[in-house]
């Protein structure tokens, strides 16, 4: 029994003598606060004067202020133009991009749809469909410009008028 009890005294002592030859070490942290994004609508989207026909068509309008369609139903006067917005946020930061794939024009009851959503990003960025998985980044300047086009159904039981709509577009880190 004593031979048991001195080997207990023998273990406790090895590891008070751990205990004793504990070392410490420091770790260093940070944070970065990040400039908020913002958005701003530089061009409204416009697909311009239009005609309805006998039967639906389809008007394109692309990121470039480029529309197509049957050049009988296109009528001059006015200059298409795809949607433009402005970006900001912290310089060399990448950013989601959210644009919905469709959306509505609509004249008191009557609706027209605009679908087949497409998007450009920054000024060398090539047209791509829409949708939730988007991202570009933010330049040196802390901007990044946004285009956005699609194709907008004219119904040949629309009504005669101006149509609008709104559309969202969201932007995060």
């Amino acid at each position: 029994m004593k031979k048991y009890l001195s080997l207990i005294a023998v273990s406790v002592l090895a590891l008070g003598v751990n205990n004793a030859n504990a070392i410490t070490g420091t770790g260093n942290a940070s944070a970065t606060i990040l400039q908020d994004t913002g958005i701003t609508e530089s061009q409204a989207m416009d697909f311009g004067y239009l005609l309805k026909g006998t039967s639906d068509h389809v008007v394109v309008l692309d990121t470039n202020n480029q529309r197509s369609g049957t050049n009988a139903y296109l009528v001059g006067g006015t200059a298409a133009k795809s949607g433009l917005f402005a970006i900001t946020g912290a310089a060399g930061q990448d950013v989601k991009i959210t644009v919905p794939t469709s959306f509505t024009l609509t004249n008191g009851t009557s609706t027209l749809n605009v679908s087949n959503v497409r998007v450009k990003i920054g000024s060398t960025g090539s047209e791509q469909a829409a949708g939730t998985n988007l991202a570009g980044a933010i330049d040196s300047q802390g901007g990044l410009e946004l285009a956005v086009g699609g194709s907008l159904t004219v119904s040949s039981t629309a009504t005669y008028g101006v149509y609008e709509g709104t559309y969202e577009v969201i932007v995060n880190y």
